[in-house]
């Protein structure tokens, strides 16, 4: 692979800036603008999907086909490709307990499991819609049992899970609005208390139900007030379960409690910093910290909570 010997922080200095709260809300500090439009190792060409590992390491996949892969300072580590991209490019993935790199590849309806030196282990899918099959995986999550879940839209809108030997379990959902329902589920995250959580992107919220699929409960309704969601397509919790929707249509992330209510909103659409155009990923980053993708600008943004 291609190395240069660059450190990020040369192009993080774009600037440092506060965000301007919307009223009533917390307030959210920029802290770091890293990238810029381009192919090169630290450069993005629409970055689609973000994760950080047990050891701060920060993994991102563009448009490009490749998966970035940053130290905890943010210096360039090395990056790896997909077997092909030429039909699209993943929305989503997650990294297992053991350190196992799920990548949801939504356009050949498959999930490919990488390990961390970027080496392709195993993958497992194929086209169809029953039995463990797939048309449009969006994202993956794993339990603590290693139990696999995956969002899907296309002909079945619907979540899928397998066993930690990737062998089909069940299958729930199904389009619709209704409860347990969804129109292109985006992203999944599970919380501490064990409960999946949904991006229903279309739907305009955000479903929750146990590991075995019972629907528990929902929050958000299209709008731009706070409580109110547009495109949610990524999602992630912090150890006090709190949940961090990113919103693709508001141009900005929510904050919401265990129980939905709530509590932050930060971002705005632009191209300053602080400001964000079409975001697609968000994930924890350290303490108290937050990375997004900011996809229409060809960046990322870490921002704080006070």
């Amino acid at each position: 692979m291609k190395r240069f010997a660059f450190i990020l922080t040369l192009c993080i200095l774009i600037g440092t800036a506060c965000h301007k709260p919307n009223p009533g809300d917390k307030r959210a500090d920029i802290v770091t603008v890293f990238g810029s439009a381009g192919t090169t190792d630290g450069k993005f060409s629409a970055p689609r999907a973000l994760e950080v590992d047990s050891e701060g390491n920060v993994y991102i996949i563009d448009k490009t086909g490749r998966v970035q892969v940053f130290n905890r300072d943010l210096s360039f580590k090395y990056s790896f490709v997909l077997p092909d991209y030429s039909k699209g490019t993943p929305t989503g993935f997650c990294i297992s307990p053991d350190n196992q790199i799920f990548i949801a590849d939504t356009h050949y309806s498959r999930i490919l499991v990488y390990d961390t030196n970027g080496n392709l282990i195993h993958s497992f899918g194929q086209y169809g819609d029953s039995g463990g099959k797939m048309i449009y995986p969006t994202d993956v999550a794993i339990d603590k049992d290693g139990n696999i879940y995956v969002s899907e839209y296309g002909k079945n809108d619907r979540i899928i899970k397998f066993s930690k030997d990737y062998v089909f379990v069940k299958e729930w959902g199904g389009a619709g609005t209704e409860q347990g329902k969804f129109q292109r589920p985006m992203a999944l995250a599970i919380d501490r208390r064990a409960r999946l959580l949904v991006c229903d992107s279309c739907n305009h919220r955000v479903q929750v139900f146990d590991l075995d699929g019972n629907f528990i409960t929902s929050f958000g309704s299209v709008g731009k007030a706070p409580g109110e969601l547009k495109y949610p397509y990524d999602i992630s919790v912090d150890a006090e379960g709190n949940i961090y929707v990113c919103e693709y249509g508001n141009c900005r992330v929510q904050k919401f409690s265990p129980d939905g209510k709530s509590l932050a909103l930060f971002g705005e659409a632009g191209r300053n910093p602080g400001q964000l155009n079409a975001p697609w990923g968000v994930a924890l980053f350290g303490d108290n910290r937050i990375i997004v993708a900011d996809t229409g600008n060809n960046r990322m943004e870490i921002f704080r909570l006070e």
